[in-house]
């Protein structure tokens, strides 16, 4: 083997070495909390003879969907951080953002196109970018 082929090789190896080590400390830190889980399950069911499927998460369809009134805030910040974006990358933070609220993204885009028609937005049709409209533009 040729020197710079036999070096993309050993650093390859080490990847791989590397890559397995961490595989079996995810493994075992997976082991651990399933156990820590079923122990937990069953010091519930003993304590309160419900069935430990009674205290599971909520469906995603129990989350709570986002509003117009809940996007417009948020869409306002994005804009003001980051300055004109353009409607998919706009949407995708949106999203975002809206799960760290613990807020349900489905349906986002019916409710995204509403929110931008909100006054405080304008959408540049030559572009496709969102950005806020001046101060002038929104008393209007």
């Amino acid at each position: 083997m040729d020197a710079p082929f036999s070096k993309i090789v050993e650093a390859l190896i080490e990847v791989v070495a590397l890559a397995r080590v961490e595989e079996k400390r995810t493994r075992q830190e997976h082991v651990a909390a399933k156990a820590g889980l079923q122990q937990g399950e069953m010091a519930l069911k003993v304590l309160t003879g419900v069935s430990v499927d009674s205290f599971a998460p909520k469906s995603p369809s129990e989350t709570l969907c986002a509003k117009k009134a809940d996007l417009i805030p948020i869409i306002e910040e994005l804009l003001t951080a980051n300055g004109p974006l353009a409607v998919e990358d706009l949407q995708g933070l949106t999203a975002d953002r809206l799960r760290t609220m613990q807020l349900s993204a489905s349906g986002i885009s019916r409710t995204f196109t509403a929110a931008l028609k909100d006054r405080r937005f304008q959408t540049d049709e030559s572009d496709g970018l969102v950005s806020l409209r001046s101060d002038a533009a929104r008393v209007a």
